[in-house]
């Protein structure tokens, strides 16, 4: 009786010769322009500007090979590929974009030199989150009155567009010399790093079972972006022309 249960459970096992019947296919591609201009404005200040602009194209295929319909029991094992919106298929393309502009000045004077400028980051998820996380599937709508609706229809009570993000961050740099081989610097800033695409988009298009789990961990296109607020004060000194003591301590809020 074990081995009849077991047999079941493991229907397939020996039919496929030990081949994984995963399949798993992604591509990314990323289109990027660059701009930089620098101009010696005077003999003090150093002026710097740029714009940068990125757009991905992300493709992915992922699923388990499935056992036909029309399968004969003692037959030979023959698969299939789950449909697109199969719950057993992860398909998806997503094409977010990003954009960024920065402006510098250098300011060197007598006794110190002064970086200060300021970057302006903007990211487009281009994709759509839920409305309510409590009826996830559109394929199967769980809300009262929903079930006679058609998909086109159902769009809006299901999905709405991820909100785009942004922000502004000062930059301040300053380098003061104390001695003839010595010099103390401090920065501040502000920066923005946009979370990795899989976390954004991963079975972004929420086909959830009604019971039991996919196994996998569903994306948030609305997911906020780490910021950190980091400080820098150091010391540098030379000393005989032999020995360089440099100390630096940070603090980093991210």
């Amino acid at each position: 009786r074990q081995m009849c249960i077991r047999d079941r459970v493991n229907d397939y096992a020996f039919r496929i010769k030990g081949n994984r019947l995963n399949r798993f296919t992604r591509s990314t591609k990323t289109y990027s322009g660059k701009f930089d201009f620098t101009s010696q404005l005077t003999n003090t200040h150093l002026l710097k500007l740029g714009i940068e602009g990125k757009y991905h194209e992300l493709n992915v295929d992922g699923y388990t090979l499935q056992v036909r319909d029309d399968h004969v029991e003692g037959e030979v094992f023959i698969p299939k590929i789950p449909e697109k919106n199969s719950i057993a298929r992860n398909y998806f393309t997503r094409k977010p974009s990003e954009y960024a502009a920065y402006m510098q000045d250098k300011i060197e004077l007598e006794q110190v030199i002064i970086n200060i400028g300021l970057r302006l980051d903007y990211f487009d998820p281009n994709a759509k989150v839920l409305v309510d996380t409590k009826d996830p599937n559109i394929n199967s709508p769980l809300r009262p009155g929903l079930d006679t609706l058609s998909l086109d229809e159902l769009e809006s009570y299901f999905y709405k567009d991820a909100k785009t993000k942004w922000q502004l961050s000062p930059r301040f740099g300053i380098a003061y010399p104390i001695s003839e081989s010595g010099v103390i610097h401090f920065s501040y800033g502000h920066f923005l790093q946009i979370p990795t695409f899989q976390y954004l988009y991963n079975r972004s298009d929420y086909n959830v079972p009604e019971t039991g789990s996919p196994g996998e961990v569903f994306g948030n296109p609305d997911l906020k972006p780490q910021k950190t607020i980091q400080y820098e004060i150091g010391i540098k000194q030379e000393f005989n022309n032999i020995f360089l003591i440099d100390i630096t301590g940070f603090y980093k809020d991210i």
